[in-house]
Protein backbone atom coordinates (compact mmCIF):
# COMPACT_ATOMS: atom_id res chain seq x y z
CA UNK A 1 0.00 0.00 0.00
CA UNK A 2 1.14 3.69 -0.81
CA UNK A 3 0.89 6.55 1.81
CA UNK A 4 -2.68 6.83 0.70
CA UNK A 5 -3.49 3.58 1.76
CA UNK A 6 -3.93 2.39 -1.61
CA UNK A 7 -3.06 -1.11 -2.81
CA UNK A 8 -1.79 -0.11 -6.64
CA UNK A 9 -4.01 -2.64 -8.05
CA UNK A 10 -6.36 -2.02 -10.96
CA UNK A 11 -9.63 -2.00 -11.18
CA UNK A 12 -9.56 -5.39 -13.48
CA UNK A 13 -7.11 -6.59 -10.94
CA UNK A 14 -9.25 -5.92 -7.98
CA UNK A 15 -12.89 -7.10 -10.13
CA UNK A 16 -10.90 -10.47 -10.39
CA UNK A 17 -10.25 -11.08 -7.07
CA UNK A 18 -13.62 -10.29 -6.28
CA UNK A 19 -14.78 -12.59 -9.00
CA UNK A 20 -12.67 -15.50 -7.40
CA UNK A 21 -13.97 -14.84 -4.03
CA UNK A 22 -17.30 -14.53 -4.78
CA UNK A 23 -16.63 -18.07 -6.61
CA UNK A 24 -14.98 -19.74 -3.89
CA UNK A 25 -18.00 -18.40 -1.28
CA UNK A 26 -20.53 -19.97 -3.53
CA UNK A 27 -19.14 -23.44 -3.52
CA UNK A 28 -17.87 -22.62 0.49
CA UNK A 29 -20.97 -21.61 2.38
CA UNK A 30 -19.05 -22.47 5.52
CA UNK A 31 -17.59 -19.10 7.16
CA UNK A 32 -14.78 -20.84 8.77
CA UNK A 33 -13.72 -21.81 5.67
CA UNK A 34 -13.59 -18.86 3.80
CA UNK A 35 -11.87 -16.77 6.42
CA UNK A 36 -9.14 -19.58 6.78
CA UNK A 37 -8.81 -19.51 2.81
CA UNK A 38 -8.53 -15.80 3.12
CA UNK A 39 -5.94 -15.86 5.62
CA UNK A 40 -4.26 -18.39 3.60
CA UNK A 41 -4.04 -16.30 0.44
CA UNK A 42 -3.17 -13.43 2.47
CA UNK A 43 0.05 -15.75 3.88
CA UNK A 44 0.38 -16.27 0.43
CA UNK A 45 0.78 -12.58 -0.80
CA UNK A 46 2.96 -11.74 1.80
CA UNK A 47 5.69 -13.69 0.12
CA UNK A 48 5.73 -12.37 -2.76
Amino acid sequence: MDEHGESGLTDYQLRFLLRELLAYAEQAPDKDAIVKHLEELLRDGEND
